[in-house]
C-alpha cells in the first residue's frame, strides 16, 4: 500500500513527493527504477533477439547518464548554481517510471492490435516527455534548493533538445531514440535520450540507441 501511494504521488503529485520524501539525491532507488525500466524495455522491444534487447537496455542507461549530464551543465552554465553530478543523476532517474508505463502500454497494444503508426508513436512520446517534466523539475529543485519555476527556466533548453532529438528520431527512423516505445514492426533497436530521453527498445526518456518504438530514460519518453 505504501509503495502504491508513493508511486501515485510520484506520478501525479511530484512537488509533494520530493518534499515529503525529503529527497536529497540518493541514487539507489532511481538507479533501481532505471534498471528495471531498461530490462522491461529490452524484453518488450527485442522481438526475441537477445542482442537487440541488450542494446536497448544499454542505450537507456547511457541516455540516463547523458540527460543528467546535460541537465548538470545547464544548471552550472545557465543557472550559475553550485551542485554535484550524482544528485542530478538521481533526480533524472525518477523519470524512468513514466517511460516504463509508456513501454508497457505500447507493448500491450502492439500485442493485441498490432502496433502504432508513426504519428501515434510521436504523440505517445510527447505525452510521456511532458509527464517527465514535473518529475525532472521538482526533483532537481529539491537537490539544488531553487524554486521550481527557476529550475524550469534553467532546464527549458535541455528539455526542448530532448523533444527535438526524440521526435527527429521518430521522423527519420520511425522510433524514438531512448523512449522504449515500439511500433511493433521491428524487433531490432536502432541507435539513438539522452535527451536525449531515457531509452527505447525501438530506438529518459528525457532520452544513442536502437529502436523501433517511442522518456532521464527507454519507455515512452520521460529514456
Amino acid at each position: 500500500m505504501q509503495i502504491t501511494l508513493a508511486a501515485k504521488t510520484l506520478l501525479f503529485e511530484q512537488q509533494q513527493f520530493f518534499r515529503k520524501e525529503s529527497f536529497s539525491g540518493h541514487l539507489t532507488l532511481p538507479a533501481l527504477l532505471t534498471l528495471l525500466y531498461a530490462c522491461i524495455a529490452a524484453v518488450c522491444t527485442s522481438g526475441g533477439n537477445i542482442f537487440s534487447g541488450v542494446g536497448t537496455a544499454v542505450v537507456i542507461l547511457i541516455a540516463w547518464i547523458v540527460v543528467a549530464a546535460v541537465f548538470y551543465l545547464a544548471i552550472k552554465v545557465i543557472g550559475h548554481t553550485e551542485c554535484t553530478y550524482t544528485p542530478i543523476l538521481a533526480a533524472t532517474g525518477y523519470a524512468s517510471v513514466p517511460f516504463l508505463i509508456g513501454t508497457l502500454v505500447t507493448s500491450i497494444v502492439t500485442t493485441t492490435v498490432g502496433g502504432f503508426s508513426t504519428t501515434l508513436i510521436a504523440l505517445m512520446t510527447i505525452a510521456v516527455l511532458f509527464w517527465c517534466i514535473p518529475i525532472w523539475v521538482y526533483a532537481v529543485s529539491a537537490v539544488i534548493n531553487l524554486p521550481a519555476k527557476a529550475v524550469l527556466h534553467i532546464l527549458l533548453l535541455p528539455i526542448l533538445l530532448i523533444f527535438v532529438v526524440e521526435l527527429g528520431s521518430i521522423i527519420t527512423t520511425g522510433s524514438p531514440l531512448a523512449a522504449g516505445i515500439s511500433s511493433g514492426n521491428s524487433g531490432v533497436p536502432v541507435a539513438a535520450d539522452p535527451g536525449v530521453s531515457m531509452g527505447s527498445g525501438g530506438g529518459m526518456s528525457f532520452s544513442i540507441g536502437t529502436a523501433s518504438g517511442p522518456g532521464m530514460g527507454g519507455g515512452p519518453g520521460p529514456q
